[in-house]
């Protein structure tokens, strides 16, 4: 009896050993675009902004990993469905280094690829702000700007699911900037989001928007406020004392009517580069 007992219990240990290391949905966000000139005395210089991305995988397993292409959003031409890539253990990859036939087969500024990974396999999204120039002396600079990063999104918020984004503003009152909200709809429907802008000190909504986002695409919305109205100098526009501290901002909430997710960015209007300072998602 002991003897049948004890080799049942190595088969179920053989079996939980076995089990697979399957794979879930990933949906990683991506991008490139040229953005303004650069203004020196007023004057604009032939340099501007470039954002362009990548994807960093790294291996935590012992046995290869592999990735495989789902679909990339936003009408994709050519898009590289069924492709993998395999990540030997304990090794890290770049995707522009190894698939860049994955990037760039649309002509949105911003897209998303859908793949399927396996848990051990850690992602991570990065924005690399730079400057490209039509100056023969200066060139294209990818990195000059250093790097944000982009959204890594395992789970879809369901249809009319609250998206909320907290500490989406810059700080202070000496910074001037605005709210870009990208939103991802991961349905075959055209989807119809609202945006709301609120400050964290009364909860008041101090900007808002409706809008329709195009199946299987990521759009950004840009123009929000970034700034609470309440500030150091009009104390009077909060209930209670103002706030000194890092809530002295706002924050985004997104519903959308269809299984999507969403991600806030804080631009810079009064700095160079004009560029994202950091992203909430």
């Amino acid at each position: 009896m002991r003897s049948t007992a004890n080799s049942l219990r190595a088969a179920i240990l053989l079996s939980i050993i076995a089990i697979p290391s399957y794979a879930a949905d990933v949906y990683v966000v991506q991008g490139r675009a040229n953005g303004p000139l650069f203004f020196t005395d007023g004057k604009p210089t032939c340099e501007a902004i470039l954002w362009n991305a990548d994807v960093a995988f790294y291996n935590r397993g012992d046995q290869a990993a592999q990735v495989r292409v789902i679909d990339i959003s936003n009408g994709a031409s050519g898009s590289p469905a069924g492709e993998t890539l395999d990540v030997p253990p304990h090794q890290a990859f770049s995707l522009v280094g190894k698939r860049p036939s994955w990037q760039n087969i649309t002509a949105d500024p911003l897209w998303v690829l859908h793949l399927d990974a396996p848990a051990e396999l850690e992602l991570q999204s990065v924005l690399w702000i730079g400057s490209s120039s039509q100056c023969t002396s200066v060139g294209t600079r990818p990195f000059r700007f250093g790097q944000v990063l982009l959204p890594v999104v395992h789970t879809l918020t369901p249809a009319q699911g609250e998206q909320v984004h907290l500490i989406t503003g810059v700080g202070g009152d000496e910074f001037k900037g605005h709210l870009n909200v990208g939103i991802f709809n991961a349905s075959e429907l055209l989807a119809t989001a609202h945006i709301e802008i609120r400050q964290h000190c009364n909860n008041a909504t101090i900007d808002s928007r409706t809008v329709t986002v195009r199946p299987k695409s990521l759009v950004q919305f840009g123009g929000f406020s970034s700034q609470p109205l309440s500030s150091f100098l009009q104390p009077d526009r909060c209930q209670g004392p103002p706030f000194d501290g890092p809530l002295n901002s706002v924050y985004t909430v997104v519903t959308v009517d269809q299984p999507s997710f969403s991600f806030v960015s804080a631009v810079a209007d009064n700095a160079t580069p004009m560029a994202s300072i950091g992203i909430t998602w």
